[in-house]
């Protein structure tokens, strides 16, 4: 059942970006796209997650760009081991605009439970995906994740 907004929840104004914008936004996504793609290739049982770090933050400051989440977080130096799970979470502002995704990768070969999780969680995503239609609630999308 749909319900209509109630006066506590009326939708935010929406501002449409232009061609410049939408092109710088694409640039700083970009970015995190190759960022998270150098990382990748580090995934491996051994690796420390502090070197990927900093790999990813000298690309970032090479871009011209800066490293969006610097210092919310401590970067650790753990050890990747076999069968690991690990999440990189990568966001930068580049030209006053930002980039982010998050990307799960396995570390070697994982249990065959780790990998369905992993599948399940990537078509959970596809699903909210195909739900943010014009048109449609948050609650719809959440509802198509769940």
């Amino acid at each position: 059942m749909l319900r209509p907004y109630s006066r506590y929840c009326l939708p935010s104004m929406v501002r449409l970006k232009s061609e410049r914008e939408v092109e710088a936004m694409r640039r700083s996504a970009a970015l995190v796209g190759q960022v998270l793609t150098e990382v990748a290739r580090r995934v491996e049982p051994g690796a420390l997650t502090s070197e990927m770090h900093r790999v990813a933050e000298e690309m970032i400051a090479d871009a011209g760009a800066r490293p969006a989440f610097k210092g919310y977080r401590i970067a650790r130096n753990d050890t990747l081991e076999e069968g690991d799970v690990v999440s990189v979470d990568c966001g930068v502002e580049l030209d006053g605009y930002f980039g982010d995704y998050a990307y799960t990768f396995a570390v070697g070969e994982i249990s065959a439970e780790k990998a369905a999780l992993l599948t399940d969680t990537k078509q959970s995503l596809y699903e909210g995906i195909r739900n943010g239609l014009h048109g449609r609630r948050i609650g719809d999308i959440a509802f198509a994740v769940q």
